[in-house]
């Protein structure tokens, strides 16, 4: 806390300010709907701390002291968004209420450079060290490099050398920057330069050189950015209306959601600049509150969406981190209501975001994570409801249990891949906020804390999420049984249900096809190769006549589960088309490999049915896609393949039908993205069968086993009875030994 003492010592040492130096400097217009009349109102809410001279008060003012034209030079707009009744302000009220605005504003400068009463818990200082990637991308970010600007790291760059990225030049014909450039091949996703990544690293590379050259290179792009992309002055944009409207990229929801709290956070990391002086104070100041007004009267159309609640929880942050702001406390309490109301509108009772991305939901409870933590800092908890933390707890659950034992994860739908680091970070953040959970703490420490967890079957049976382990350490195998309830129709969410993915001694051997763009619109090559990664027949499942599924067909049911006998088993369906219906059968046996068994019956006549097998490529070696081999055994309607990877981690895949008709295996290749803008080629099997017809019931199983060598390995299965609506029977034989395997409805 700073004490009355030190802050006269300050106004006292304070350098007088230089405001022509900023003249011309150009602050973005007032948004139209803005209303001004709301920045005169003051709240007097407990923890907005009213000084007990606040306005209307009667604070001693002296009335003989008259302006001077150093005084009436001073810019006092930024006066006209302070809160005065907040306590830690009340000397500077003196001040300003003495119309000595100069030392007012000195000493609000002086207040906001060394406050000690708001806290952000997500900036670190000192800045000790940054990455050789991270001080490489803040210098050639600058003027003098080319305004290599980087959207997002590892995407959208010229060349890459390492983990070193040289991005794209933002350089325009006339030497400033142009903000229109469009990467080569980029989508949607590079609207995310409105979002200004890189300023993250000017901050941490000011901290650690103290080189000014940084800040200024914040504060010269910021500041022209601000100039061409003012704060739009028309009504009000919706969801069908706003392509190619002013501000639809540039200030869109997420754009604005995602400013807000990156702002707040490079205030505190440039603050201590010697060239952050009041004139430019005022203008970060009167951007910040703008860009908070906007976006709450500019809420994203979907009020479930994850973009509504990244603008609710950047809300929340500015409520928390601005206090000294007028309109600070209603910024929190919007936000604090709707975020402690958001979480049974778009999570699943299972604690899955209805978006089905894992990526987006890692981000959620990320979000959720930063409010409290900003909301426990700074003493505002008592806004947010009780049961804040034990309503988060599924979700933060759901990505221990869905992360390898080697801490990435897998694709499905448009999750990109993670690193260890990533994955492992979130996991102690979750020990931290839930300590007397052994699961997050073992996760966390590689095991060298917490109890291993036991489950060798975690099911979430509302989103259709089932993952099966062998182990959770090294070297466990992993099966992920995907058969989302989606009847919304999301739009990350791949219309694949049935799907499965196999993770099996640090190696992905069934790779989901991942998303590799979001496309852009025109209906061209991005939006063509998006659709393809989303088709049906590029899944681990089974179609029709290698159609996708309609938009309302997301419909995964669970029907049974049970673990016993060294047996687990997941039973669900799911009503992939108008006349047919796709039941799965999974059964993991001794922790050692998986059955799947599939039955597909409806209405459906002369339609040819298409099981796909989706397999891996040899990312490190020489092989490549050959890694694969197949295995056509289709005398006995029998199709399959095996891995040959040199290290011995291999894995046979035998599928059988017994249906005669139409019987055809037949392979190629396909694609698979862990990355946006990145994707290889790997190898597919497929058995095709007709379904001849409303009566039949075409079946398949699938023996998928772990092992060394695809040679010493003999195996066999068929169905002992026809098929029954309301249990199934399956023979499978491994190496002689025969495992009779069923379940019951």
């Amino acid at each position: 806390m700073i004490t009355v003492a030190s802050r006269k010592s300050v106004l006292k040492t304070a350098i007088v300010l230089s405001f022509s130096a900023f003249v011309g400097l150009v602050v973005p217009s007032s948004c139209d709907d803005l209303d001004e009349d709301r920045f005169s109102q003051v709240s007097n809410k407990d923890d907005d701390k009213p000084s007990s001279g606040g306005q209307g008060s009667e604070t001693p003012q002296d009335n003989t002291y008259t302006p001077t034209t150093e005084d009436l030079a001073i810019d006092r707009s930024l006066f006209d968004l302070i809160n005065w009744n907040y306590e830690p302000l009340k000397e500077v009220k003196a001040l300003y209420d003495a119309k000595k605005y100069k030392l007012a504003s000195e000493a609000l400068l002086s207040y906001f450079k060394n406050r000690k009463e708001v806290i952000n818990p997500e900036v670190k200082l000192p800045v000790l060290s940054i990455t050789n990637a991270g001080l490489q991308m803040a210098s050639d970010a600058l003027k003098e490099n080319g305004y290599r600007f980087c959207v997002h790291s590892g995407y959208f760059y010229e060349s890459v050398s390492g983990n070193i990225y040289r991005y794209y030049s933002f350089t325009g014909a006339d030497g400033g920057i142009n903000w229109e450039f469009e990467a080569p091949g980029a989508g949607t996703e590079f609207d995310q330069k409105h979002w200004h990544y890189w300023f993250y690293w000017f901050a941490q590379a000011y901290n650690y050189t103290k080189d000014e050259k940084y800040f200024n290179a914040w504060k010269e792009q910021y500041s022209d950015w601000m100039e061409k992309y003012p704060c739009p002055s028309t009504g009000k944009r919706t969801y069908t209306n706003k392509v190619g409207t002013y501000g639809y990229k540039s200030w869109s929801e997420l754009a604005m959601a995602t400013r807000i709290d990156r702002q707040a956070q490079l205030f505190e990391y440039f603050k201590g600049s010697e060239g952050f002086d009041f004139a430019w104070l005022t203008t970060f100041l009167k951007a910040y509150a703008e860009t908070v007004e906007y976006s709450l009267s500019h809420l994203y159309y979907a009020e479930e969406s994850n973009i509504r609640f990244a603008q609710y929880k950047s809300h929340c942050l500015a409520g928390c981190f601005f206090p000294e702001l007028k309109r600070s406390t209603s910024w929190l309490s919007a936000g604090a209501n709707a975020v402690g109301n958001y979480f049974s509108t778009a999570f699943l009772d299972d604690g899955c975001l209805n978006e089905f991305d894992l990526g987006y939901h890692s981000g959620e409870v990320e979000n959720y994570r930063l409010v409290y933590n900003a909301a426990k800092a700074n003493g505002k908890m008592g806004r947010f409801p009780s049961d804040y933390l034990s309503k988060l707890r599924k979700a933060c659950t759901l990505l221990a249990d869905y992360i390898y034992p080697n801490f990435q994860w897998e694709c499905f739908n448009d999750t990109k891949q993670q690193t260890k680091s990533v994955t492992q970070r979130w996991m102690r953040t979750f020990a931290e906020m839930y300590p007397d959970d052994q699961k997050f703490l073992w996760l966390s420490t590689d095991g060298a804390k917490g109890t291993k967890p036991a489950e060798t079957l975690c099911e979430y049976r509302t989103s259709g999420y089932y993952m099966f382990r062998t182990d959770w350490a090294q070297p466990g195998s992993m099966l992920i049984y995907k058969n989302n309830y989606n009847p919304g129709n999301k739009w990350h969410a791949h219309r694949d249900n049935g799907n499965i993915s196999l993770y099996s001694k640090g190696r992905l051997f069934l790779p989901g096809s991942g998303s590799y763009t979001y496309g852009d619109g025109k209906g061209g090559e991005l939006d063509q190769a998006r659709a393809e990664h989303q088709a049906l027949r590029n899944h681990n499942t089974l179609s029709k006549n290698l159609a996708d599924m309609s938009t309302a067909s997301s419909l995964g049911r669970y029907l049974t589960s049970y673990s016993r006998e060294g047996v687990d088993c997941v039973v669900a369906e799911n009503p992939s088309y108008p006349d047919l219906t796709h039941r799965r059968a999974v059964w993991m046996v001794d922790k050692t490999f998986f059955v799947v068994a599939d039955a597909a019956f409806g209405n459906s006549s002369g339609s040819t049915l298409n099981l796909s097998w989706h397999l891996c490529r040899d990312t490190s070696g020489s092989l490549g896609e050959n890694v694969v081999v197949i295995d056509d055994a289709s005398a006995g309607r029998c199709y399959g393949a095996h891995t040959v990877f040199p290290d011995g981690n291999n894995v046979v895949f035998k599928t059988f039908s017994d249906t005669a008709a139409g019987f055809q295996g037949q392979s190629g290749t396909s694609y698979y993205s862990e990355q946006i803008g990145q994707r290889q080629l790997r190898k597919f099997y497929r058995v095709n069968v007709t379904k001849a017809s409303a009566s039949s019931t075409p079946r398949f199983i699938t023996v998928i086993y772990p092992c060394t060598n695809a040679s010493s390995v003999s195996i066999d299965a068929s169905f002992p009875s026809a098929f029954s609506s309301s249990g199934e029977s399956v023979s499978v034989t491994v190496n002689g030994k025969t495992y009779n395997l069923s379940y019951t409805l």
